[in-house]
């Protein structure tokens, strides 16, 4: 009985994060990633004041590398930007896969808006080095739109919608 409840503990488990993640790359997925930016602007109406930011990531001509590599191709490179996104950034933050080759990143707890702009600097550096795949060498670069808040009174999506026109 023991050992069953323990599988079904498990299975729950795993049904939550297959319901709140990305299947390809693990990563938090756009449910996920407006629901923790609702919950960031909860704490900000009850006083919380310390700024936040949202970085809006595309990656450049990524279209033109799954189409003429393969989708496979294109795949694997996801998963490796996915990888160096999730290097990038501090646990407190939120990465997250929004779909296609578009990412987005909660930045919890700013010291100033200066801080966004030097985790994106370093995102784009991290992003910048080229990705060898099947002894291909793919340079990738990425367009990012930053959006630093405090304001309360809007909600996630507007401050998506404003991340997303920043890029």
């Amino acid at each position: 009985l023991t050992r069953t409840i323990e599988e079904l503990r498990y299975v729950q488990a795993q049904l939550s994060f297959n319901a709140s993640h990305d299947s390809l790359t693990g990563l938090a997925n756009r449910q996920l990633f407006l629901e923790r930016l609702s919950n960031r602007l909860r704490r900000a109406e009850s006083g919380s004041n310390s700024p936040f930011g949202i970085l809006f990531l595309d990656l450049d001509r990524f279209k033109i590398y799954n189409d003429g590599y393969g989708h496979d191709t294109g795949d694997l490179i996801l998963m490796e930007v996915s990888r160096r996104l999730r290097g990038s950034f501090r646990e407190t933050d939120t990465v997250a896969r929004m779909g296609g080759d578009e990412f987005t990143v909660l930045l919890a707890d700013l010291d100033n808006a200066g801080s966004a702009l030097r985790l994106a600097e370093r995102c784009r550096s991290s992003l910048s080095r080229p990705v060898c795949i099947e002894n291909r060498e793919i340079q990738l670069t990425v367009s990012i739109g930053i959006v630093v808040g405090l304001d309360a009174q809007r909600n996630a999506a507007d401050f998506l919608r404003d991340a997303d026109l920043a890029m």
